[in-house]
């Protein structure tokens, strides 16, 4: 996966991508969370903070448990 690709114009789906397998991999201490986030373009054109930990966001946790489960069964 290429974290450092640049383009120009609004996010787009390898964006979304890139952003969620980071916020996993940094969840799980994946291969991918020694990552500088904050040197992802990917986050400034979705408009999130890089600095964000999603798994501590009030009902964040929850909801992709639910989510994952409905997927894996």
């Amino acid at each position: 996966m290429e974290f450092g690709r640049s383009h120009h114009g609004a996010a787009d789906y390898a964006d979304l991508v890139g952003v969620a397998v980071l916020v996993l991999d940094r969840q799980y201490e994946g291969p991918y969370s020694g990552i500088d986030r904050r040197r992802v373009g990917a986050f400034a054109r979705l408009g999130f903070d890089a600095d964000t930990d999603w798994f501590a966001q009030p009902g964040f946790a929850d909801q992709y448990h639910e989510l994952l489960a409905a997927l894996t069964h």
